[in-house]
C-alpha cells in the first residue's frame, strides 16, 4: 500500500509541475507578443504545446512515471493516459516539427502570440467537455 501512495503522490507532484511549466510557456508567449524588443524588430512570438512525443527522453520519462520502476510500466501508463482513447500512437518529431516550419514561414506571417496545441485533438476535447460541464 505504501508504494501505491508514493506513486500517487509522485504522480500528483509531476502533474502539478508539468502543468505549471505549460502555463509558464503560455504566459511568456502572451506577455512578449507586444514587447518592444520583439515587435520593433518584427519578430513574431509563438509556441507549440506538443503531446506525448517519442524523443531521446522517452525512456527516462517512462522510467520516471513507472509504477514498478520498469520502462514498460511507464509506457503502459502513458498509453492509458494519452493514447488509448485517441489514435493509439505517440507523436513523432516530424509531427511536431512540420507545424513549427509552417508557423515560422511567411505563410503564417500574421500569426503571433499563439500557442499551437499539437495533440491530436486532446486539448480541444478537454475544452469541449469543460464547456459542457458549465
Amino acid at each position: 500500500m505504501a508504494s501505491n501512495f508514493n506513486f500517487a503522490r509522485r504522480r500528483f507532484v509531476w502533474s502539478d509541475s508539468y502543468c505549471f511549466s505549460k502555463q509558464c510557456i503560455n504566459a511568456y508567449v502572451k506577455s512578449k507578443v507586444r514587447s518592444p524588443e520583439f515587435i520593433n524588430k518584427k519578430i513574431r512570438v509563438n509556441a507549440i504545446a506538443p503531446s506525448y512525443t517519442i524523443s531521446g527522453l522517452t525512456k527516462d520519462f517512462n522510467l520516471a512515471i513507472s509504477q514498478d520502476g520498469s520502462e514498460e510500466s511507464g509506457e503502459k501508463l502513458m498509453h492509458e493516459l494519452f493514447l488509448k482513447s485517441w489514435n493509439g500512437r505517440p507523436g513523432t518529431s516530424e509531427d511536431m516539427g512540420y507545424p513549427l516550419v509552417m508557423i515560422g514561414s511567411s505563410l503564417f506571417g500574421y500569426l503571433s502570440g499563439q500557442v499551437i496545441y499539437i495533440d491530436f485533438g486532446m486539448t480541444g476535447e478537454m475544452d469541449y467537455k469543460n464547456l459542457l460541464s458549465k
